[in-house]
């Protein structure tokens, strides 16, 4: 009699230890992080956003400038004569923007400037010369315009250099341990055309995503480690003009190299990654952000348009098909890149900053920790229908402080590890379980061979091994 108990409480004890080998394994799994674990916990952090995407505020200062359809037929197709966008800068300023940023790279110089087409020694005696027009340059004319007015030009990553450099305008002070060490790193920018990079009252980076980021943009680098300094993004250089800041404070943590904690314009404070990047709070496109480009040609066609631009931050950018600048967003729409650098603005204003740190991800892999220990000791003592009942309340309680942390303070919390890492401990446990009973049930059945005829034996197995005492009595044939 003795003996069961104690045999008991050693195949409890055995399967204790499985259970916690197997917590052992997830957790070393989780520190690894491997790809499908960091995609599942991405799209978990889509499934958020688009269950309670944020809302449009028509109110916000941040407007684009779209370079559509509509103004390739009327204007002709792009790229534009300097001058069409001198045009568009005067009208811009005039209306009062207070900034106004061009998310399209200006680095070759224009094809239609009168001074470069009468010196193309193919174009020699073709063309009548009107005298002083070999003097005319459309991109002096453009420079002497944004020279004006507080214009932010763009600029591109590349892995290559070519041409000269180009050197960031705002001035960085870092706060803490070098935090831009550790920055998203350019290799090289793309130069701007002379003398553009003169007259601009900033210079930011239009890419949204890492050189050879491909696919859902949901992090977008607000400072660029770049070859001359960092360099902020169109957006943050955007509102950095705007303010009539000169300064840009980057703050990082004070004991640890290369962590950046926040970035800080005039009165807006940004938390970001440790490598200096924000997640994207997503809206659903909505087209009252956008302003055809036809019409700021246009202005006295429109009068409402003071309205839309004055006071505002002016994004210039393009949704025409054929310039492919079109990338997919967490909720899964197809946008312009110069809408994600507008929605990373709006984010900023309303200070619906998403964030998840170190402390989110220990919580994460604690969440685990506990959900495998309750899977584990409820099917040691009661079995495994008890253990898939507590684990599904647990995980319930885990999913719905996920959404609870989501909904009111935008704190990404993932919940797709420690479920579905509670669930395959479940399985193997199960698995681990049901092996285990079936062995016991060969032992049992060839020691009883020896004393039972086979028959009985069946009829105790179908009886689930109730045995009675004291026999049967049947009456003889």
């Amino acid at each position: 009699m003795t003996g069961k108990p104690k045999e008991r409480t050693g195949r409890r004890r055995g399967f204790q230890i499985v259970g916690l080998c197997l917590i052992l394994l997830g957790c070393f799994i989780r520190v690894l992080d491997p790809y499908p674990v960091r995609m599942s916990r991405l799209i978990y952090f889509d499934i958020l956003q688009r269950i309670s995407p944020r809302d449009y505020n028509p109110d916000l200062p941040v407007r684009v400038v779209d370079i559509d359809e509509r103004s390739l037929a009327a204007w002709g197709q792009w790229p534009w004569p300097r001058t069409l966008l001198t045009e568009m800068v005067e009208n811009l300023g005039d209306y009062g923007a207070a900034a106004i940023a061009f998310d399209m790279l200006l680095v070759e110089p224009d094809r239609y400037s009168p001074a470069r087409i009468l010196n193309d020694p193919a174009l020699a005696g073709v063309l009548t010369v009107d005298p002083g027009a070999e003097n005319l340059d459309n991109d002096q004319t453009f420079a002497s315009e944004i020279a004006n007015w507080p214009v932010v030009l763009g600029t591109a990553a590349r892995l290559t250099q070519e041409g000269g450099v180009v050197f960031p305008m705002a001035g960085i002070i870092e706060i803490g341990e070098v935090p831009t060490a550790g920055l998203v790193t350019v290799p090289h920018w793309t130069p701007l055309a002379p003398p553009l990079d003169q007259n601009a009252a900033g210079i930011g980076g239009v890419n949204v995503s890492p050189l050879g980021g491909t696919g859902v943009v949901r992090r977008v680098p607000v400072l660029w480690a770049g070859p001359d300094g960092a360099m902020p993004s169109l957006g943050v250089e955007a509102l950095r003009v705007a303010l009539g800041e000169s300064i840009i404070i980057a703050e990082g943590a004070q004991d640890e190299a290369g962590i950046m904690l926040a970035v800080e314009i005039g009165g807006f404070r940004l938390p970001t990654t440790e490598n200096g990047e924000v997640w994207v709070r997503y809206r659903r496109d909505n087209p009252d952000l956008y302003l055809s480009a036809d019409d700021v040609m246009q202005p006295e066609e429109n009068p409402d348009l003071r309205a839309e631009i004055e006071g505002r931050i002016i994004l210039v950018g393009t949704s025409a098909a054929g310039l492919f600048d079109m990338h997919q967003t967490a909720l899964g729409e197809s946008v312009p890149g110069v809408s994600i650098h507008a929605q990373v603005l709006e984010q900023i204003m309303t200070g619906e900053m998403l964030s998840r740190s170190d402390v989110t991800s220990a919580l994460e892999l604690l969440s685990f920790v506990i959900l495998g220990l309750v899977v584990t000791a409820v099917m040691a003592r009661f079995g495994a229908v008890a253990s898939f009942v507590a684990g599904g309340v647990s995980a319930s309680v885990v999913l719905g402080i996920s959404w609870l942390a989501f909904d009111n303070q935008l704190v990404l919390f993932d919940v797709t590890f420690p479920m579905l890492g509670g669930m395959a401990n479940f399985g193997l446990l199960a698995g681990y379980l049901f092996i285990s009973t079936e062995r016991e049930k060969r032992v049992i059945r060839q020691i009883f061979s020896h004393y039972v005829a086979p028959e009985i034996l069946d009829e105790m197995e179908v009886s689930g091994h109730q045995l009675q005492l004291g026999g049967k009595l049947r009456k003889s044939r």
